[in-house]
């Protein structure tokens, strides 16, 4: 008997985004609930037995009862199993999301919460599962090692479902907590092993791979946005795992040096190739013009309007031009001003502030002509 199981994790919901602007943190955590729903449909459309959530469906136990309400409702697109264990996110604790979730009586029928060491079967599938659900946030223990001893139907599928850091495969500042053994898949006889906590995809083995998180929340090229669709074919044989986009946003990140004017011309180039489901986190260096200046601003204002949201982080210096100077016909006492703000602006501890009072003159005298 064939299965087809889509494996996710990692879904966060209640996540916050402080870097970014108030409205832009809105609209990312939404994406966090609409990607359950694409899940949902996916599963459907591809005819899958079982969805399998390995841990930190939600992320933090802090979370409102309206939140935990709606990505509950969000499973309605898939009729079929939903299969979840805590994770260090949403560890099993005392009237933590989970305890919530029950006495508010909002976990649908055909949704299940593994919270115990000891095999689910699914007999209409043939399907043992066999679940490390994190009863804390961290472990110096590696709760997998049950699965070695785990009985099971010999004609069932064996599969794992955890929510940790495998051994000597991830950075070692990340691998310390909740450490998994891949040689588990091994010895305990596993016809698969889905792993949630990597936030990007990945693959340990054959059988074991992480699918990262469905949808993107950080700058960092680690293969995010996607479902993992596993076909298991047979007891024994290594299962055929295709990664699935379902992700909303594209995350990415400039870094841009202005030394010329070939260097503002690269940079609105790139900022014209945005779409409207780019998060972009850019990065400023060099020294511009004030008339430079005012372009990239104007450019900037219309990216953040069209991008779903922006970062900046602007470490560009001033440099007034004598055309800059000539055309802004600087005269009396702010002529005064202005030579002694470029005095100021050779002084180390005090050129960000003169570069920013040169800018701003130049706005208001801009503003007073109609000119902004």
């Amino acid at each position: 008997m064939a299965l087809k199981i889509i494996h996710t994790a990692d879904w966060q919901i209640g996540r916050g985004y402080s870097a970014f602007d108030p409205e832009d943190s809105i609209m990312l955590s939404e994406a966090r609930f609409n990607v359950i729903s694409t899940i949902a449909d996916y599963a459907t459309n591809s005819k899958a037995d079982v969805i399998l959530v390995a841990g930190d469906a939600f992320d933090a136990h802090t979370l409102g009862d309206k939140s935990l309400r709606r990505m509950f409702n969000n499973l309605n697109g898939f009729s079929g199993l939903w299969i979840f264990i805590p994770g260090n996110h949403d560890a099993n604790i005392t009237e933590g999301v989970w305890d919530r979730a029950h006495r508010l009586k909002i976990i649908p029928d055909n949704a299940r919460i593994l919270k115990e060491a000891e095999p689910f079967l699914i007999d209409e599938l043939n399907l043992a599962i066999l679940p490390a659900p994190l009863h804390q946030r961290s472990t110096a223990y590696d709760l997998t090692q049950w699965f070695n001893g785990a009985v099971t139907p010999s004609e069932y599928y064996r599969v794992g479902l955890a929510h940790g850091s495998v051994i000597g495969l991830l950075p070692e500042h990340i691998d310390i907590n909740n450490p998994i053994n891949h040689e588990i898949v091994n010895s305990a006889e596993l016809d698969y092993l889905a792993l949630g906590d990597w936030h990007g995809l990945m693959q340990v083995n054959p059988r074991c791979w992480y699918s990262g998180t469905p949808e993107t929340d950080r700058f960092r090229n680690n293969e995010s946005g996607y479902v993992l669709e596993v076909d298991l074919l047979q007891q024994g044989s290594d299962p055929v795992v295709q990664p699935v986009k379902v992700g909303e946003h594209n995350w990415l990140s400039l870094d841009i040096s202005i030394e010329s004017d070939a260097d503002i011309s690269t940079l609105l180039n790139e900022l014209q190739k945005m779409t409207s489901n780019v998060v972009l986190d850019l990065k400023l260096t060099g020294r511009v013009s004030l008339t430079q200046q005012r372009d990239i601003d104007q450019e900037l204002a219309r990216v953040s309007a069209s991008v779903r949201a922006i970062r900046v982080e602007n470490k560009l210096r001033l440099t007034a031009s004598d055309a800059d100077l000539s055309y802004l016909n600087f005269d009396g006492y702010l002529s005064s001003v202005l030579a002694d703000l470029k005095s100021l602006q050779s002084n180390p501890d005090k050129a960000e502030v003169a570069d920013r009072a040169i800018s701003i003159l130049a706005d208001l005298l801009l503003e007073v002509r109609g000119e902004d």
